[in-house]
């Protein structure tokens, strides 16, 4: 009796541990991501990676992986991709998947998911379980099933999973099922493109994401202050020779980064300027991403 008790008390006590997907095989960030790993792409001058890290030390998760060898001695663990952006609440949706795991050993996955624009993703959910019971962009098959079919969910890549998934990783999960856990009021977003990069970096300067925002969510020793006119800036930042903004230059709506050499004359409107960054005068940007080190020269 002891023995059991003390078995008991051993599993209650395993950390909630995360696996973090690190950089997958797509394009969307080339040529950018052939020299610097996508997850240390800065996002308002933060890695990517930070914002998932923090987002998951606020739920409680107590250690991390970032993708490389895998853990098997795991009795609960989350998948997530790095370049993760949210500030949702796990308890509830880790409260069901325990909940389901101990009814039916099949259940080995919660999927975290929201409402979206209609896109070419199909998600056909049982309305009573919430089993998700086909998730593809290519056609529906279904089978003797009450579902209803949606193209207007979005997969935020928060996934709670048992530890057989990690048996199964390179083998079909078939004979196994997945649910779904739908958040409606909090936010999670994917960084998977360079829109998106906008549309986030966008919704966290709106204050959408707090508490990861960046006057709370500050990288390294610069604490970041709200000005007036909506202006971010580092408190202990000011203009040196190393970081500089010739006469009549306008910039709005931008995200600027470290050592910038700005020229006269110029107008940067809508764009994102990382860091060590020189435009010569006469420039106009409109919408653009400069990466580190570019030298812009001779205005066209």
């Amino acid at each position: 009796m002891a023995k059991k008790k003390l078995n008991s008390q051993v599993a209650t006590e395993c950390p909630l541990q995360a696996v973090l997907l690190a950089d997958g095989f797509d394009k969307k960030f080339q040529p950018i991501t052939l020299e610097q790993p996508k997850v240390l792409l800065p996002l308002l001058n933060v890695p990517m990676i930070d914002y998932s890290l923090a987002w998951l030390e606020s739920v409680g998760v107590e250690e991390d992986f970032v993708v490389c060898y895998w853990c098997m001695n795991v009795t609960l663990y989350m998948e997530i991709s790095c370049l993760l952006m949210a500030n949702m609440s796990l308890t509830q949706a880790l409260l069901d998947h325990k909940e389901r795991k101990e009814k039916d050993s099949i259940a080995i996955i919660t999927m975290v998911i929201k409402k979206s624009k209609p896109s070419s993703l199909v998600m056909a959910i049982d309305p009573n379980t919430k089993e998700l019971l086909c998730y593809e962009d290519k056609g529906l098959v279904l089978d003797n099933h009450v579902v209803k079919v949606h193209i207007n969910k979005e997969d935020c890549y928060i996934h709670i999973c048992s530890p057989e998934v990690l048996k199964l990783l390179s083998n079909d999960i078939m004979g196994y099922t997945i649910f779904t856990h739908e958040i409606h009021s909090s936010y999670a977003a994917r960084v998977e493109s360079l829109t998106r990069y906008d549309t986030v970096s966008k919704d966290i300067i709106q204050w959408r994401t707090y508490p990861l925002v960046p006057d709370i969510q500050s990288s390294g020793n610069c604490p970041i202050k709200l000005e007036r006119q909506g202006v971010y800036k580092g408190l202990d930042i000011k203009l040196s020779s190393s970081a500089r903004v010739g006469p009549f230059t306008l910039i709005s709506n931008s995200v600027i980064g470290k050592g910038y050499c700005i020229g006269s004359n110029v107008s940067i409107e809508g764009s994102y300027i990382w860091d060590n960054v020189t435009i010569e005068d006469g420039w106009q940007l409109n919408d653009a991403l400069i990466c580190d080190g570019v030298i812009k020269t001779g205005a066209f």
